[in-house]
Parts: C-alpha cells; structure tokens; sequence
C-alpha cells in the first residue's frame, strides 16, 4: 500500500477503531497483535493509522508504535518494511538502532534499499560484533565499517516495550576525583577556537536537541581547569579518564 492510499483490506476491530480514533483500543490492539506474533495486521494497523492522519484523525502515535515494535520483535522481513526514509520519524529511538538489537545486518542487507538507512544499520550492528561487508554501502558517518582496535567497549541502548534503557558509561571510583583550580583565560575565537567549539556542539547536539539538558563549551590555551576557570566552575572535582573512556563518553553523549 502506497502513503497517499488507503487500505482497503477488511479488518473490522480495527475499522471501528480507526473510525473512533480510539488511541488506547489501537495501543492495545497492538500488544495484542504483537502477542499473536500477527505481524502482517501490525503492519496493517500501521498503514491504517498513518493514512488517518490524512483524514484528520490524530493516530501518528498508533503507527509510530506498530512501526517500533515491528522493528523490535518482528521477524526480519517484516522488520525491514519499516526502515524506509518515511518512517520512524517519531520513534522513541531511531528505528536503524532498534532494528539492530535482534537483526543481523546480513539477514537484512538484501531486504533494504540501497541509502542512508543501510549505512545506519551497519554501523549499528558493526557496534554489536557483526562483521559487516562493506561493500556498496553509503558511509553515511564517514567511519570505517568495523571496530578498531583501540577502540572501547561503547555502552549500547537496549529497547524494550516500555522504552529505552541507554546506561552510561562506567564513572571513575570516588578516590580517583581531586579538586583543581584554574585561571581564567581568554576564550579563542579564531582560527582553531572556533572549529572546536563548534566540533564538540555539534558532537552534543542529539542530546541537547533532545533533553532539556545544555552544552557550555569554551577552547582556551591553557589547562583543562583553566577552561572549567573560564566557564565560570569554581574549583571543580575531577578524575582522569584514558582516551579509551573518553572516546565511550563522547559516543553516549552525542
């Protein structure tokens, strides 16, 4: 079935909730369809509750769940109907990354259209221990499509019927934070500064995009107390971390 199209398939219970706009019926119609591993009606129901929205009916959150539980527990050929560039727009995580906790890329690859999306996916599953061939697809991060060596072990997001679960990285041991002091120093503005600031910006973007959380980032010359100094963070605790650690909070972070 195409967007603009309505499908014509009869299936009276969600009919009748479709027609009533029945928000809480189509939630638990789909935990119903999802018990009876009915994927063909879940994916049913999704396309009926998108081409609502045409109609004026508010069921986006009704497709938007069928889509994310599709590509969850769906077996793969269901869950790649779902990883066009249409959906998942309202996701509570990106359907790329929640299709890859139970999806091997190689069962998916040729299930998907060449683009961005099978990039996303690959790099998902490469981040899970799959050894993905390469071959032909779209470096959309402009990253090697396999861990590196020195590389951390990054936390990974697990999905689940009620959400998210994104644990951080492990935190240094209390011993290991000291109180330091810095001098304020002048904020660069050119050359460098700039592109730095705006490097680690943007690195932080999903989640201050996302979150009620903000960023505040300054580049000096100096220490990193003497940028914390800059911030305006009188003698701040810190702990050192290796680059190992730091590249896994960088990649939570962003």
């Amino acid at each position: 079935m195409s967007d603009d199209q309505p499908d014509t398939e009869s299936d009276d219970e969600l009919d009748e909730l479709v027609h009533r706009a029945d928000l809480d019926g189509l939630v638990r119609l789909i935990d119903a369809r999802c018990s009876g591993r009915d994927w063909a009606g879940l994916l049913h129901l999704r396309d009926r509750s998108r081409h609502a929205v045409l109609t004026g009916r508010q069921l986006w959150p009704a497709a938007t769940l069928a889509e994310y539980r599709l590509a969850l527990w769906a077996p793969t050929e269901w869950a790649a109907r779902v990883l066009d560039e249409d959906s998942g727009r309202f996701t509570i995580g990106p359907l790329t990354e929640v299709v890859a906790q139970h999806h091997s890329f190689a069962e998916l690859r040729p299930l998907l259209p060449d683009g961005p999306r099978a990039g996303f996916v690959a790099h998902e599953r490469v981040l899970r221990g799959e050894q993905v061939d390469a071959t032909g697809l779209v470096d959309v991060l402009d990253l090697p499509f396999a861990l590196q060596p020195w590389e951390p072990a990054y936390p990974l997001a697990t999905y689940g019927d009620d959400g998210i679960d994104a644990p951080a990285p492990a935190r240094p041991g209390r011993d290991r934070f000291v109180v330091v002091e810095g001098e304020v120093r002048p904020a660069l503005t050119e050359d460098d500064g700039d592109e730095v600031v705006a490097a680690v910006r943007q690195l932080l973007e999903p989640w201050t995009a996302s979150s009620n959380g903000r960023a505040e980032v300054v580049c000096v010359e100096g220490t990193g107390a003497d940028a914390l100094a800059t911030l305006g963070i009188v003698q701040p605790r810190v702990a050192p971390i290796d680059a190992a650690d730091a590249l896994a909070w960088l990649a939570w972070a962003g």
